[in-house]
C-alpha cells in the first residue's frame, strides 16, 4: 500500500482539481520548490504547508505535522498574540508581542511578515485608524503577490485563509469608514470568489454570511429591498445550517427592518431573542454546553 504522504496529498488534489502549479504556489514558493514538495524530495515548513493546503481548499487542522523547534516557537508566539488581541483585548501588550515576533522573522519569511501586518492592521482598526489599517492590509497582501486587482480579474484565483481575511477586512473597514461603494466592490468580489470555491474553506463559514449581510445593507440603502431581502435570507440560512451566531443578531435585525419595508409578516422577534440569549450564554466567543444544546435544537427545527 502506498503511503499517503504530504507530497502525494498536494499532487493528487492539485491534479484532481486541474490546477496549475503556478496557481497553487503564487507568492508562496517557486514552481520548482512545489514540484519537490509534491515528489517528497523536500518537506515544506508547517506554515507554508498550511498555506498550500488552504489554496487547495483544505483545512490544515485536519492534518498532523511534525514542527521544528522554530516553527513551534512561532506557533506559541501566535497563540499569545491571539489571546492578547481577542481574549484579553490588551492592545499595548499585543503590540509588544508583535514586536518581539517581528525581531525573529527574516525578510524572506513572507507568511510570517503577512501575519504580523494583519495583526498590526487589526490593532489600528481597534484604534479607529481605518485608512492606516487598510494600507497595512494592502501591504500584507503584497507579501503573497495578492491584490484586489488580481482577485477581481481572476475569478478562479486561489486564496489562503489569511488572504481571504485581509480582503474581507479591507471591505469591512472601508464600510465603517463611510466608503460603502468601495466596500461593496470588495464584498461582491469575495462573494463571487467564495461561491466559485466553497468546499473545505475554513474562512468561508466565518466570512460568507457577514459578506451577504454587508451586501444586503448596501442594497437596502440603495432602496433595492427585494435584492436585500434575498441576501439576508441567504445569510440567515448559512448561519443556521453551520450553527454560527457571530453576526446572527445583526442579520435578524436587518431582516426585520426589510420585512417591515416590504410589508412581509415574519416572526423575527423570537429569533432575535434567541440570538441575544445565545450570545449571553457564550464564553469568549464560544458556546457553553447549554448554549450549544439550545442552538442545535433550534437550528434543527428551522432547517
Amino acid at each position: 500500500m502506498e503511503n499517503n504522504t504530504l507530497g502525494r496529498i498536494l499532487r493528487e488534489n492539485r491534479e484532481k482539481q486541474k490546477l496549475s502549479k503556478q496557481k497553487v504556489c503564487r507568492g508562496l514558493c517557486t514552481v520548482m520548490a512545489l514540484s519537490r514538495y509534491e515528489s517528497d524530495e523536500r518537506i515544506p515548513d508547517k506554515f507554508l504547508m498550511d498555506a498550500l493546503l488552504e489554496r487547495l481548499g483544505f483545512q490544515p487542522s485536519k492534518y498532523e505535522f511534525v514542527a521544528s523547534d522554530q516553527e513551534f516557537e512561532y506557533s506559541m508566539k501566535r497563540a499569545q498574540i491571539e489571546k492578547l488581541l481577542y481574549e484579553k483585548r490588551d492592545v499595548q501588550a499585543c503590540r509588544e508581542a508583535l514586536q518581539e515576533y517581528e525581531k525573529q522573522v527574516q525578510e524572506k519569511e513572507r507568511l510570517h511578515r503577512q501575519y504580523i501586518l494583519l495583526k498590526k492592521g487589526l490593532i489600528l482598526g481597534r484604534e479607529e485608524k481605518y485608512s492606516d489599517a487598510i494600507n497595512v492590509f494592502e501591504q500584507a497582501l503584497k507579501c503573497t503577490e495578492c491584490s484586489e486587482t488580481n482577485v477581481a480579474n481572476q475569478t478562479d484565483i486561489l486564496l489562503t485563509n489569511t488572504e481571504t481575511e485581509l480582503l474581507y477586512l479591507i471591505g469591512k473597514f472601508l464600510y465603517i469608514d463611510g466608503k460603502k461603494k468601495d466596500a461593496c466592490t470588495y464584498f461582491r468580489m469575495l462573494k463571487n470568489q467564495m461561491e466559485q470555491r466553497p468546499a473545505g474553506k475554513e474562512k468561508w463559514k466565518e466570512y460568507y454570511p457577514c459578506i451577504l449581510y454587508r451586501l444586503a445593507q448596501c442594497e437596502f440603502e440603495a432602496y433595492n429591498y427585494g435584492a436585500s431581502y434575498e441576501l439576508i435570507l441567504q445569510a440567515e440560512k448559512v448561519l443556521i445550517e453551520n450553527y454560527e451566531y457571530d453576526c446572527l443578531y445583526e442579520v435578524l435585525e436587518l431582516k426585520e427592518i426589510i420585512c417591515a419595508r416590504l410589508g412581509i409578516a415574519k416572526k423575527t422577534n423570537e429569533n432575535l431573542q434567541l440570538a441575544l440569549k445565545l450570545m449571553a450564554m457564550g464564553e469568549n466567543g464560544k458556546f457553553t454546553k447549554e448554549g450549544l444544546n439550545l442552538w442545535e435544537n433550534t437550528a434543527s427545527q428551522q432547517l
